[in-house]
């Protein structure tokens, strides 16, 4: 079973690590902050969108 909250966790870590707001990562997925900060907090799944999520979080981080 997916542990929600683990997953919400990682995703607030790695976007502050970016130095990103929510509305910065909310703005790239196309959801709103809202969404995100369920989505973080684990109150809500983020299934089809972790796909997504990562794949933006990805394309802000910095390139070494």
């Amino acid at each position: 079973m997916i542990d929600f909250q683990k997953v919400g966790n990682r995703i607030a870590s790695y976007r502050k690590s970016l130095s990103m707001t929510q509305d910065d990562l909310a703005n790239q997925l196309y959801v709103s902050r809202q969404a995100l900060s369920k989505w973080e907090n684990g109150s809500s799944a983020v299934y089809g969108n972790l796909k997504l999520c990562t794949s933006a979080i990805e394309k802000s981080s910095p390139k070494y």
